[in-house]
């Protein structure tokens, strides 16, 4: 499709539910909930009733805190009918990166679980918030906070979901319409927080127009149909759940089947279970279920199609792949949060070297170019540069942060990648490494200036250079160069970091240094610090005390 679809999603999902009501839409096994397309129209008119009797004004930012439960993209779906705007937080965040991304966003309120896998959002609420639950509303630090939600379980104090979709009956169902009426395509629907190399999470605006037609355009790729069943265990809080599996789904009439946490023989005997004919994940999710012991028992007969994304996907992962999973329509995407997420991927037609040893082509709609970062000018046919995206596929901007919109978004609207790349004659793309530095750990980005930032607020170290280690698994692992003023060991590195920054960016290598290597321009050496690390990576390797934790 190569024309921009003027639509919001609230459209989308009334015309989806008029063609296929009886089609299965979403299915969420753990929570034993089915919904068809005609239940789920229904279901979500009923939340945007009560959000609206909760008070909830078009614009106005409303922040998602959990897992993937069916009250996720009940609230998904809800906050786009009536116009307002979901903020996803990852649930791996503590309290610190709660906090800023509440104040940042501007969050209005806020729906919560009490734990995800291991993680106590509850407990880093209260960090987040003291007085937290029974204090009122909003707190001091927080001005724009009215409500806090949880979605399931308890946390005392705190309103309950439940009693929330109650009130539902407040409200008439003509007032949902009329919210409707009053929602454009160009209006926001999204606000994704991701990590780049600025210490901070930037909240990338999307609109309804930018995920809708990047849903449409990726569901093509795969040559999704009604009769299609997605199983996506990727999460929610993430545009590769919330956009590439959830919007493309209520596009093509298709169910879509999660599962509320990664559990990778959850997924594969889901697969058999549900009949499942695509597979979306990362490419540490593929991993994990290949190296399962007893990988071929499972049912994979239904399979034909998925994504793989998120991260570098090596080739003879992809290979593996397609040949042992027998998916021999696999599509590969290439993205960033920014672009909404999708701005090129493979075709499941494309030749198997394409579509295993490239990132595909540029969707409809999306227009590309090579810059060299150094020049600004454009690079030669086969040079090597940074990709350059424009389209409909572009943010509108970072929330309430000119300097960093500014420095990612030309003037007449070319979105910088931050990634560099070739691309051939026939117009496949190769991701050939990064201009900006930052780390891409099992489909996280992470930014190694908040880590040094984190890393120096202890009292005893003096200096910290953080760079990716490779890994097999996850792609990269963070390692930490630290100067500290006295003594002190990893185990004292990992102790204070637990707790106060999110799991997946505590330091898997740490190594004490006199200095920390610099290059002539006085900035840290991070191509040799690069090559120390992945030196300390094949040393654990080596003796056997390399950790693969859950994705």
């Amino acid at each position: 499709m190569d024309e921009v679809v003027e639509r919001t999603i609230g459209e989308v999902l009334r015309e989806t539910a008029r063609r296929f009501p009886r089609g299965e839409a979403f299915v969420f096994p753990d929570a034993g909930v089915r919904w068809t397309w005609a239940a789920f129209d229904e279901d979500v008119t009923a939340a945007a009733r009560a959000l609206i009797a909760l008070g909830i004004e078009p614009g106005e930012r409303v922040a998602v805190w959990a897992n993937n439960l069916p009250e996720w993209v009940l609230l998904e779906f809800a906050l786009a009918r009536i116009g307002a705007v979901l903020v996803t937080i990852n649930t791996g965040y503590q309290a610190e990166e709660l906090l800023f991304v509440l104040r940042r966003a501007r969050v209005r309120h806020l729906f919560l679980t009490p734990e995800v896998k291991g993680n106590h959002l509850a407990s880093a609420l209260a960090q987040a918030i003291p007085g937290l639950p029974g204090g009122s509303l909003p707190p001091p630090d927080l001005p724009d906070l009215r409500t806090i939600h949880v979605l399931r379980g308890e946390i005392p104090g705190l309103a309950r979901f439940d009693d929330l979709l109650a009130r539902a009956r407040e409200v008439p169902e003509a007032a949902v319409r009329d919210r409707e009426r009053g929602v454009r395509p160009g209006d926001i629907a999204n606000l994704q927080f991701t990590y780049g190399s600025a210490p901070r999470p930037k909240g990338v605006l999307l609109t309804h127009r930018n995920i809708v037609n990047n849903a449409i355009r990726v569901g093509a790729c795969m040559a999704i149909g009604p009769a299609d069943r997605v199983l996506a265990p990727v999460p929610f809080y993430h545009c590769f759940g919330c956009v590439m599996s959830a919007l493309v789904g209520a596009w093509y009439g298709c169910a879509t089947v999660t599962l509320a946490d990664f559990q990778r023989d959850r997924v594969m005997r889901t697969i058999g279970e549900e009949r499942a004919t695509a597979l979306h994940g990362v490419p540490t999710m593929f991993h994990a279920e290949l190296d399962l012991s007893d990988f071929e028992r499972f049912d994979r007969s239904t399979l034909r199609t998925g994504i793989m994304a998120g991260a570098p996907c090596p080739p003879d992962l992809v290979r593996r792949t397609i040949e042992e999973f027998r998916i021999p329509e696999l599509t590969i995407a290439y993205g960033l949060t920014e672009a909404s997420p999708v701005v090129s991927q493979t075709r499941v037609d494309d030749p198997l070297t394409a579509r295993i040893e490239t990132v595909g082509r540029p969707h409809h709609g999306a227009e590309v170019k090579l810059v060299d970062p150094a020049t600004g000018l454009d690079v030669p046919p086969d040079g090597e540069g940074e990709l350059w995206v424009h389209g409909y596929l572009v943010m509108q901007g970072y929330a309430d942060d000119p300097e960093e919109t500014a420095r990612i978004l030309t003037q007449d609207g070319w979105l910088r990648s931050g990634d560099r790349a070739r691309i051939d004659r026939d117009g496949f793309i190769r991701i050939t490494g990064l201009v900006k530095n930052m780390l891409l750990r099992g489909g996280e980005n992470i930014s190694p200036a908040q880590i040094e930032q984190f890393l120096t607020s202890h009292p005893d170290i003096e200096e910290a250079c953080v760079v990716g280690a490779p890994d097999v698994f996850y792609g990269e692992q963070v390692a930490a160069f630290i100067r500290a003023r006295r003594p002190m060991t990893a185990v004292d590195v990992r102790d204070y970091a637990m707790g106060r920054i999110a799991r997946y960016k505590l330091p898997r290598y740490v190594e004490f240094v006199d200095r920390i290597r610099r290059g002539p321009d006085g900035e840290p050496d991070r191509g040799a610090l690069r090559a120390r690390a992945a030196e300390l990576a094949r040393d654990a390797a080596r003796a056997g005390r390399v950790r693969r934790e859950s994705p």
